[in-house]
């Protein structure tokens, strides 16, 4: 024995938008990747080589701009905010990753998303500027269609 089919058709909200045209509405050429691993296992070198892969495209005839946003950025950033700065070199030493380190440990005690926040606050405030104005605190920044990238290494 078969059951007849029955075909069931997509209701949309009475005056709304449908999900189609919420999320067309909401398109941009904005393109964020993360680029995650232990240190020294290459992640600056993955991010520099996507940001040169994406450098050399097009959208709509026009270029990407890429932006390396890298956790150390955030780290520096929320100890200062904590009022204890890293006492850091420019060097790579052992000594440094550690600081580093448990800077970002100090950082997640009370929110272990606490350095992924940062890097979107940076890649907020990163659009902003490119488009000419300031990431205001609970207010969007609005993507303006241009093509970009953002790089978290």
């Amino acid at each position: 024995m078969s059951e007849a089919a029955v075909k069931i058709s997509p209701i949309a909200p009475k005056g709304g938008l449908d999900a189609k045209k919420k999320v067309a509405q909401q398109v941009s050429n904005e393109i964020v990747f993360a680029v995650v691993g232990h240190v020294g296992s290459g992640n600056t070198q993955v991010a520099t080589s996507l940001a040169e892969v994406l450098g050399n495209h097009e959208i709509a005839g026009q270029p990407f701009t890429v932006k390396i946003i890298k956790a150390r950025q955030v780290i520096e950033e929320g100890m200062r905010q904590l009022g204890l700065p890293l006492d850091v070199s420019d060097e790579r030493t052992l000594a440094n990753v550690i600081k580093y380190q448990d800077a970002g440990d100090k950082l997640r005690e009370n929110d272990h998303a606490a350095i992924a926040l940062g890097a979107v606050a940076l890649i907020r405030k990163e659009r902003a500027a490119e488009q000419g104005t300031v990431a205001e605190p609970d207010k969007p920044v609005i993507p303006d269609g241009k093509p970009r990238a953002d790089n978290n290494a």
